[in-house]
């Protein structure tokens, strides 16, 4: 059973092709869907991904659909990622 915060592997062939990605759990519903967003090393790359989908960022601030993951967050991404939250998915657990 998963629950919000969880870092999982999957292979998603429609969404992340061939190679297993991680994805985290951020919201379950009550008929156990489940709302992924899924990290990206390549942090510079979904941070102007998030700045080009967001109409309007105020000058000096980040878009607010993105996130960075330091290292050391959790064990389960041992290197710095972030997450674009226009790319959520939802899955049936």
């Amino acid at each position: 059973m998963l629950i919000v915060g969880n870092v999982f592997l999957l292979r998603d062939y429609g969404n992340t092709g061939y190679d297993p990605h991680y994805f985290i759990v951020i919201h379950k519903t009550a008929n156990a869907d489940l709302l992924l967003v899924y990290p990206t090393t390549q942090i510079e790359k979904a941070k102007r991904a998030c700045f080009r989908d967001e109409r309007f960022v105020p000058p000096g601030s980040l878009p607010e659909t993105f996130v960075e993951i330091p290292v050391g967050t959790t064990s389960a991404l041992p290197v710095a990622c972030a997450v674009n939250c226009h790319k959520a998915l939802i899955k049936t657990e």
